[in-house]
């Protein structure tokens, strides 16, 4: 089951912590990769984080959390929202959070909103025509039909285009891979993710290696080799 990368955004500690502690009992597929006390924090650090799911409290000193959702609206992630008071449904609804867990969190509602989280994130990872990925010095959207392949580069990916140009992505592979389609997706070795659109041809020599279309060469690992002919043969 692939994990789900997540923010918890509270201003209590209490709180954080109590959510925090559910949901590594509950949810082991959830990865929390950031947790905000302040609206003006999550403001500035969910764009750099770029998550799948965000947990939301609404009542965040100076602002809300709708006020937090209206300033991140290009940012794609979904949403619970989480609160002491029920009166915030609807709003809710509008902004189109998946489930609204009324404080004490109760465990079983948690474990029910999570899943569902769940399946619309796989859903969406299916059928994504266009991503967000993090760069340097913000976002930057991309059609799924340019990318070409992924390169692991350290920590980061370098992304190639169809038009020839390669982006450096500030996330690992494993990260991308995520975020990409399949079946038109595919991991061929640990450091290449490939657009099975995109690929030429195939040789057994060295081992085995693909040439893309734009004539890079990539390496297919053993265990992939297999699974990339069956791929490629339908």
């Amino acid at each position: 089951m692939q994990s789900i990368r997540t923010v918890v955004v509270e201003d209590e500690q209490a709180g954080l912590e109590n959510l925090l502690l559910k949901i590594a009992r509950n949810s082991p597929f959830i990865e929390v990769i950031g947790t905000y006390t302040s609206g003006e924090a999550a403001i500035e650090g969910i764009p750099k984080d770029l998550p799948d799911l965000v947990f939301l409290d609404i009542n965040l000193g100076t602002m809300t959390g709708f006020d937090v959702l209206e300033r991140l609206k290009d940012v794609p992630f979904e949403i619970i929202i989480t609160t002491s008071y029920d009166q915030y449904a609807l709003q809710a609804i509008k902004a189109n959070a998946l489930d609204y867990l009324l404080k004490p969190i109760d465990e079983l509602e948690l474990v029910q909103a999570v899943n569902k989280a769940f399946k619309v994130i796989q859903a969406k990872s299916k059928t994504a025509s266009r991503i967000a990925v993090p760069i340097k010095n913000g976002l930057k959207f991309l059609n799924t039909d340019d990318i070409v392949y992924c390169k692991a580069d350290n920590n980061c990916t370098f992304i190639h285009l169809t038009d020839g140009k390669k982006i450096l992505v500030t996330r690992t592979l494993n990260d991308i891979v995520q975020k990409l389609p399949e079946p038109k997706f595919f991991r061929v070795h640990r450091s290449s993710l490939i657009n099975l659109n995109f690929v030429d041809s195939f040789s057994n020599e060295d081992g085995g290696y693909l040439i893309m279309k734009d004539k890079e060469e990539l390496s297919v690992s053993r265990e992939k080799k297999e699974e990339l002919m069956r791929r490629l043969a339908k």
